[in-house]
């Protein structure tokens, strides 16, 4: 113990003095009360900064022997510091005003002790500092020493109590100087994590939506050298209700410690020059990067077909045990789902006429035929599922995006490029199921508004697109589209829409103002063929009695309803025609066919006739507006004239008794 005269003597000394000076920044959490021990006398204790937790508290910190017990009484929570925790090295700064008779120098290394234990990865330095002249107290020559610390440490947050005692003291020659150490209580204020739980596979999930332009050739681009962000987030319930969900954390790039500190590309396919990567911009907030290294387009043909692009992603789980000071009173503690991408299982981009007719059919045969409740009969409904709500997804964007501005094009020409600037505002969401391999507890299962999960049991997850306006992960996109189309007739006029999700554009014809051909996308149609059987507006046709070894005549009657002049093009299917009727048009006997690439539309114009009628599979006319052209068909009748049962007009082409594919 310091005497009291001497101690009194240097107490007189400093109280006379004039205007010592020290550092010029009073730490936000200060303590100005004098503590003393053998000769070091303390006139100020404090650290830099809140890290997050309550301010304004009434913090206190003592001076003790080294090997004095620890957990001392500070006065309650609401004495202690806040100090930050969390993964990796921890940094703050402390400021310490005291007399000894050690004078103070930068770059001084002090002893840091935390909970009693020494921490060989934990620091404490003093990178500033002021010492007066020595004066005399007694026998004893003394420093006014005023230290700003740099304290860093790799304690974790003590969940869920939350709660550390530190320990700094004067390095001397490797040992505490006089027996001296300063203590303080910190409420440790950050996340930590379990260590890795399990895995979980997520289905394939839509990360962006990429919208096709009205216009034969038209298309829509993410440009070479671009790069197209929109937020996200992730939440998690083992709950029943809507409400229960609870966000989770995601961890990019070793951030949680599970995988290895290398950025994780989310998006990959073989031959397509775009890649994309995810992080996180604030707490529980990220976003999606796309970059595109060579132009990447919708297709620039055919109807607009919107394409889904996305990926399917295995996952490591864990918990993030979090810790906060709302109050100085109060600590609180709190535990989140925390996910790592572990592999890439499967990445696409799926066109949305694909998901409809082809992906969720599949899906829903393969459905039909497992056994419910098996894990791959849970996996085909929860990928099923997420396929309609990408759908629905787009169609509730499309539907709510706001109007930007109204282009108009004709066709034949060489089509133009443009750009939309858009910026994200508004979130929408997707829920599936995540079967946990190695389940969940019930102690971290119960943060997550439920119970625990079973191994190998599901839980429910909810990715949300976008942002709200001002959000960490808002982002701004300019995004390059095509207008064009071959048809010289053609004309479209697009209102341009702002994806106000995705951060992308919408596009709607206006059909009030559009005219399109085959394939028709809307508007007036230039291309309006009709085909009657023997009169006009009737599509079957009934000869009775017709004579043994005869020619029975079914005349087809062809129109164009247009108001402008069109060439079409007439084949006829021979899986409907086990009959052997003879189709003969304009002078040519047609010759059935059965592949089916043959039955859709052909560019014909006035000299398709003579060029095509050679293979005498099909034919061309070209019809000026609103007039009708008669051909037939010719049956031999083998059936007794008993049999009043005429042989059936063969059907054409999809399921009709006579239809025209037309361009």
């Amino acid at each position: 113990m310091k005497h009291s005269t001497l101690r009194s003597t240097a107490l007189a000394l400093l109280l006379g003095a004039t205007a010592l000076p020290v550092l010029a920044q009073i730490p936000e959490q200060w303590n100005a009360g004098q503590h003393y021990y053998n000769i070091t006398e303390a006139f100020g204790f404090g650290v830099y900064g809140n890290h997050g937790g309550a301010p304004g508290c009434g913090v206190d910190y003592q001076m003790v022997d080294v090997n004095s017990g620890w957990g001392q009484n500070y006065g309650g929570i609401g004495s202690y510091f806040n100090v930050p925790a969390g993964s990796g090295i921890q940094e703050f700064y402390v400021r310490v005003t005291y007399d000894n008779s050690l004078q103070a120098y930068n770059g001084a290394p002090w002893i840091l002790r935390v909970d009693g234990q020494a921490c060989s990865s934990c620091t404490a330095e003093v990178v500033e500092t002021f010492a007066s002249t020595p004066y005399q107290s007694g026998p004893y020559t003394f420093y006014h020493n005023d230290v700003k610390l740099k304290v860093r440490h790799t304690a974790s947050n003590n969940w869920p109590t939350g709660v550390r005692e530190f320990g700094l003291s004067v390095n001397y020659f490797g040992s505490t100087f006089q027996q001296t150490e300063f203590r303080f209580k910190a409420v440790m204020i950050g996340n930590s994590f379990t260590d890795l739980l399990g895995y979980y596979n997520a289905p394939a999930l839509p990360y962006f939506i990429l919208r096709d332009p009205p216009g034969g050739e038209s298309y829509a681009s993410m440009s070479e050298g671009s790069t197209t962000c929109s937020g996200f987030s992730q939440s998690v319930t083992t709950g029943t209700e809507e409400n229960d969900f609870v966000r989770a954390k995601i961890g990019f790039a070793g951030s949680i410690g599970w995988i290895v500190d290398v950025p994780f590309e989310i998006y990959a396919e073989f031959g397509v020059e775009v890649t994309a990567e995810q992080s996180e911009t604030s707490a529980l907030e990220y976003e999606t990067c796309f970059e595109a290294s060579s132009e990447f387009t919708t297709s620039a043909s055919g109807t607009p077909d919107d394409m889904f692009i996305g990926s399917a992603i295995r996952y490591g789980y864990g918990m993030m045990k979090v810790i906060e000071r709302p109050a100085c009173g109060t600590i609180t503690a709190d535990a989140k789902f925390a996910s790592e991408a572990v592999s890439l299982i499967s990445s696409y981009h799926h066109t949305e006429s694909h998901i409809r007719s082809t992906l969720i059919p599949q899906l829903t045969a393969q459905i039909a035929a497992l056994t419910p409740g098996t894990s791959v009969y849970d996996d085909k409904v929860n990928q099923l599922n997420v396929w309609n709500q990408a759908l629905a997804l787009n169609d509730s964007i499309k539907a709510a995006a706001p109007f930007a501005l109204t282009r108009a094009f004709s066709g034949g020409g060489a089509g133009q490029t443009f750009s939309q600037t858009t910026t994200t505002s508004i979130k929408r969401n997707i829920d599936y199921t995540v079967a946990l391999e190695e389940g969940l507890s019930f102690e971290f299962g119960a943060y997550l508004a439920g119970s625990g999960v079973a191994l190998g049991s599901s839980m429910k997850m909810r990715t949300e697109y976008g942002s709200s306006t001002g959000a960490s992960n808002q982002n701004t996109n300019t995004m390059a589209y095509h207008l064009e189309d071959g048809d010289v007739y053609d004309s479209h006029t697009v209102d341009l829409y702002r994806d106000e999700v995705f951060g992308s554009y919408v596009f709607k014809l206006d059909s009030a103002n559009s005219r399109t051909s085959c394939k028709y996308e809307g508007g007036y149609p230039l291309d309006q063929p009709s085909l009657s059987v023997g009169t006009l507006g009737y599509t079957s046709m009934a000869v009775n009695e017709a004579p043994i070894g005869s020619d029975v005549i079914f005349p087809l009657v062809v129109c164009n309803n247009s108001d402008t002049t069109r060439t079409y093009y007439l084949k006829f299917d021979a899986a409907t025609n086990a009959q052997g009727a003879v189709m003969q048009a304009f002078g040519n006997t047609l010759i059935p066919t059965t592949t089916a690439s043959n039955w859709n539309c052909w560019a014909a114009n006035a000299s398709t006739p003579a060029s095509r009628s050679h293979s005498r599979t099909s034919v061309c006319w070209t019809s000026t507006t609103s007039t009708c052209g008669s051909i037939r068909f010719a049956k031999r009748n083998t059936r007794p004239m008993c049999d009043r049962t005429s042989p059936s007009p063969p059907t054409l082409v999809q399921g009709t008794s006579a239809t025209i594919a037309y361009l």
